[in-house]
């Protein structure tokens, strides 16, 4: 197997210490284990409470000290890697980098350092059809495996919701996990997923920021097109973002990515200024669609195709524009509050109850497609 992704990782490691150590505990993920091992360290004092077949008589009548026997027990972990293969991970960077790139090198870094240690190495991914799950493996051909069979995954359904549950569906193991996605990825995993993962898990998010849509050439890769300047350099918009990179800054912080209940109510206030940027991209597309019609109304030939797609142009511009300032309107402070529906089947005996269940199921349907949590108070079945 070709090394390439090793090969650039440990062309571009480099580890800087402030001191040389000889302790086994310091930088490592040894422990002082009490009680039988295989690995004898040292001896200590007895102290109340030790078990007394561990005393090394032979010693302690040397030293006139009751001396007990220590060992040392070397944990292994279980490092799992969640990866995020949505298409918008082909998008870049703030720095210009492709977040693919970015997300490789990160995972491979990581494990790489992992694998140093000889910790089982696993990832979990959505392809195009199905679920890929990699075995707990060590070694450097399982880690450029799921690095190579990962690239060219990229560009599949974001689905990091559904990786975790099944996670904690199937894999019984206590796992370090790390997450490999961006502020959208995760603002799609609702709350009680993350709490339940990190209660069962060590986790770990690494956020992929993206490129900037204001302050210099910006490319869309949904809709294949550059954006124009005159967006570029929209006020209103930089405003936006401007408040969407700092909500990722804060994201970024050690006090808020170690506290799942924080990140997630900051992850929450990101996706709410979702609506108004894809807003914006699809004006962006009609406005684009508009003026390369009017440069080919120049041309007899094309004339009249392109005057029927500058006005179909024009109008979902004007569409958009209506739908921009709707999402730009201040926002109803109760829309982030639960809400209590009471449903009663009226008079008509069985068709109305028939009727209030059908009812319930609609609202339960729906409130599953908005990924809402759903709970009965009360219910009285006839």
């Amino acid at each position: 197997m070709n090394m390439k992704y090793i090969t650039k990782i440990k062309a571009n490691l480099s580890i800087y210490t402030k001191k040389k150590t000889s302790n086994i505990l310091e930088g490592s993920y040894n422990s002082i284990y009490k009680g039988k091992s295989m690995n004898f360290e040292d001896l200590r004092e007895y102290v109340i409470g030790d078990n007394v077949k561990d005393i090394d008589w032979k010693a302690s009548a040397r030293s006139n000290k009751i001396l007990i026997k220590q060992y040392i027990a070397e944990k292994k972990h279980n490092v799992l890697f969640i990866l995020d293969s949505g298409k918008k991970m082909l998008a870049d960077t703030r720095d210009l980098d492709s977040k693919k790139d970015v997300a490789l090198m990160a995972t491979g870094t990581i494990a790489y350092l992992v694998d140093k240690h000889g910790d089982s190495i696993s990832a979990i991914y959505r392809a195009q059809d199905n679920i890929k799950l990699f075995p707990f493996k060590t070694g450097l051909y399982n880690i450029e495996r799921i690095l190579n069979s990962y690239e060219k995954e990229i560009d599949a359904e974001n689905d990091l919701e559904n990786l975790i549950n099944y996670v904690l569906k199937f894999i019984r193991r206590r796992m370090i996990i790390f997450v490999v996605t961006d502020i959208d990825g995760m603002s799609n995993i609702s709350e009680g997923t993350l709490r339940r993962l990190s209660l069962l898990h060590d986790v770990m998010f690494i956020n992929i920021s993206d490129a900037l849509m204001t302050g210099y050439n910006a490319f869309d890769l949904d809709q294949d097109s550059y954006i124009p300047d005159y967006i570029l350099e929209d006020e209103k918009l930089k405003e936006i973002e401007n408040k969407f990179t700092a909500l990722e800054e804060k994201m970024q912080t050690p006090e808020v990515y170690t506290d799942p209940a924080a990140y997630a109510k900051l992850a929450r206030e990101q996706k709410e200024i979702a609506p108004v940027v894809e807003a914006y991209r699809r004006y962006i597309k009609h406005r684009s669609d508009a003026d390369g019609a009017l440069e080919l109304m120049n041309d007899p030939d094309f004339r009249e195709i392109a005057q029927e797609e500058y006005e179909n142009a024009k109008a979902e511009m004007q569409k958009t524009e209506e739908e921009i300032k709707v999402l730009l309107l201040p926002r109803d402070p109760n829309d982030s509050k639960n809400v209590i529906v009471e449903i009663r089947g009226g008079a008509g005996g069985e068709e109305a109850a028939l009727f209030a269940y059908n009812l319930y199921r609609m609202y339960s349907m729906y409130a599953d497609s908005r990924r809402w949590k759903v709970e009965i108070a009360n219910i009285n079945e006839t």
